[in-house]
């Protein structure tokens, strides 16, 4: 601080401090709080409200903050309206898809897709997606899925419309609804997002390509074999071969399936119809038993379609479906019978076989059975007459009718109700030899077993009652292998010492011969295995016969095939090949194998049965040889 203001400091300090009064120019000024009144009432307050209001400075200021929001607000219009022709409305972009509510299955599908941009800007990078329901195919190129079709449409400018036009073949069942998407993907200039808009369009499938029908009994015996048909044929016209066809069928519980005509391709339910023509037909028919309680229904279902992608025997779109319901009934009487234990309608058995059968019954009713009459027809080609055998009863060779009444079993006369009886009698089929004079192909003996009475019911006449069973057994073909070996014949030159001389080399030629007589065999394969000290040269005739030898097992193997019946004993196939052996010197006077554990196998085209012949050995006793002599077979030094 200076010395001047130091001063000025020290002399009001003085002033003030000095003794005597202040001069009387110097007033103290009056301190008073300022006084409020309050209002009386509300109506005051409210007046003095409006007095505010009224007021010049507050209505001043008011207007001038209204006239600012005013100015304001229209400039912001003003902005939104000039800038708002950059933006893109989703309502300026209009999907609009044309194309009829049904149409039926297998035929074109003819629709357009209408696009209009009625924004103010262009849209650019425009694609036009549309997906299809599964089963979806090419039209023009039906094998081929057509899952969905993109379009790029480059791009769509202001008021500018685009009509795309598409094609496609929907299959389905008729009364199906199939739903098609269009999607339209596009970009705004500028920006990289995508925006997408989306439409569909349902489709009803009015009739199918396939018409698949099943003919099947309303009603059956329970226990009694059931026999059904599925027709197949063409539906709506489809514009060209359905391909990849499937039937499937549902069976309920309780069935039991027995055969099928043609066989299922998966399974038992499945059969694999391949291409499917425009006009073509298809028979299935299936045999089977069911099971189940008196007055119970079955239900039956099965539906046609096109295979499932890489899922082979399932149905992936159904073309149709058929469903069926049975109704079963408890039979009056139960029939049943076996063939040599077995209770199944199908036996295989070897020719000239002896077969028991046994018959049994029950009376089901609350009545008597009068009179009851059981009889066996017997059908088919492979029946021997003279081997049929019963204690009891008559067999009728003039129709191969075996019958029993109550001459015959007292338990006939009377059949009362609950009451069970049963009878036997022996058969047997015809021999191979028999079977090849004759020429007999798939020999089968057929069996219809019925059981008829009079059923008394009090008050009323007596009323027929009737029932019956079949059985089938097939004979399996008569399967054999038979296997030599020789020096001096065949197609190939053998060399080296006969007999054989230890420390040399002699080779031999073996024959395979296959022979099978009433039915077609499958898979037909002869397995063997050649001796450590036997040496496999190679050497096969005929040429490109499917033989191979694994040396590290010693194993030689013919893939035969497929043999057709011949009703005879005829060779069916026939092999040749080529050993060579060296006999060791302790092996002096023996008689040498060449080949062993030979087997032959296959499956019995008509039976189904896994047959097997099994040769032992092949050895240096070459019999069959044109210049066989016993001392020619062992070794010598």
């Amino acid at each position: 601080m200076s010395e001047q203001e130091n001063g000025s400091v020290d002399k009001l300090k003085k002033k003030l401090y000095r003794r005597g009064t202040f001069r009387s120019d110097v007033s103290r000024a009056p301190f008073s709080l300022p006084k409020e009144t309050t209002p009386d009432s509300w109506q005051d307050a409210e007046s003095d409200i409006k007095q505010s209001l009224l007021n010049p400075r507050f209505l001043k200021k008011f207007f001038i903050f209204s006239s600012t929001f005013f100015i304001l607000a229209i400039l912001v219009a003003v902005y939104i309206y000039k800038s708002g022709n950059n933006v893109i409305s989703p309502d300026g972009l209009e999907l609009v898809i044309k194309g009829p509510a049904s149409i039926r299955g297998g035929e074109i599908l003819n629709f357009n897709i209408l696009v209009a941009n009625h924004n103010a800007i262009p849209l650019e990078s425009v694609d036009l997606i549309v997906t299809f329901p599964e089963g979806t195919r090419e039209a023009g190129a039906l094998e081929k899925d057509l899952p969905r079709v993109r379009k790029n449409l480059a791009s769509i400018d202001p008021g500018r419309v685009i009509n795309e036009s598409i094609k496609a073949v929907l299959f389905g069942e008729s009364g199906t609804e199939k739903e098609i998407l269009v999607a339209i993907e596009y970009r705004t200039p500028g920006s990289n997002a995508i925006f997408e808009k989306k439409k569909s369009l349902s489709v009803l499938v009015s009739s199918s390509p396939v018409n698949l029908e099943m003919k099947i009994p309303n009603e059956v015996n329970v226990g009694d074999e059931l026999e059904f048909e599925m027709n197949i044929s063409a539906g709506s016209a489809p514009t060209g071969p359905l391909s990849k066809v499937l039937l499937s069928l549902d069976y309920p519980s309780g069935f039991r399936f027995s055969t099928a005509t043609p066989k299922p391709a998966f399974g038992n339910n499945t059969w694999d119809l391949g291409t499917f023509e425009p006009t073509a037909t298809r028979k299935i028919r299936i045999k089977g038993t069911i099971s189940g309680q008196d007055g119970e229904k079955k239900l039956f279902k099965s539906s046609v379609g096109v295979v499932a992608v890489g899922k082979d025997g399932i149905i992936g779109v159904p073309y149709g479906s058929a469903s069926a319901t049975v109704l079963l009934r408890r039979a009056f009487v139960d029939l049943g019978a076996t063939l040599n234990s077995e209770s199944g309608e199908s036996v295989v058995v070897s020719s000239g076989k002896v077969i028991r059968g046994d018959v049994n019954w029950t009376n089901n009713l609350p009545d008597k059975i009068l009179n009851a009459q059981i009889t066996v027809r017997f059908t088919g080609n492979a029946l021997d007459q003279s081997s049929v055998l019963l204690p009891k009863g008559f067999y009728r060779s003039t129709d191969d009718s075996i019958v029993w009444t109550e001459q015959h079993e007292n338990a006939l006369a009377v059949v009362e109700p609950d009451s069970s009886a049963h009878l036997n009698f022996d058969f047997a089929t015809l021999p191979t030899s028999v079977l090849n004079r004759k020429g007999i192909i798939n020999p089968s003996v057929g069996m219809e077993i019925t059981f008829e009475g009079a059923r008394v019911t009090s008050g009323q006449e007596n009323v027929s009652v009737f029932t019956k069973v079949n059985k089938i057994i097939r004979v399996n073909t008569r399967l054999v292998l038979s296997a030599d070996a020789v020096y001096n014949r065949g197609p190939f030159q053998n060399s080296g010492p006969l007999p054989p001389r230890a420390n040399q080399e002699t080779t031999y030629t073996i024959f395979w011969t296959i022979v099978n007589t009433s039915n077609n065999l499958e898979d037909v394969r002869v397995k063997a295995i050649i001796p450590s000290q036997v040496r496999f040269i190679g050497s096969v005739s005929p040429a490109g016969t499917d033989l191979h030898y694994n040396s590290n097992k010693g194993e030689l193997s013919w893939n035969a095939g497929i043999l057709v019946a011949k009703a005879s004993d005829a060779p069916s196939k026939e092999v040749a090949f080529q050993v060579a052996v060296v006999p060791s010197v302790p092996q002096v006077g023996q008689v040498l194998p060449l080949i062993s554990d030979m087997v032959l196998s296959g499956r019995d085209s008509f039976t189904g049965a896994e047959l097997s012949y099994t040769h032992e050995l092949v050895d240096t006793r070459i019999t069959t040889d044109p210049n066989y002599k016993e001392d020619l077979s062992r070794v010598v030094p």
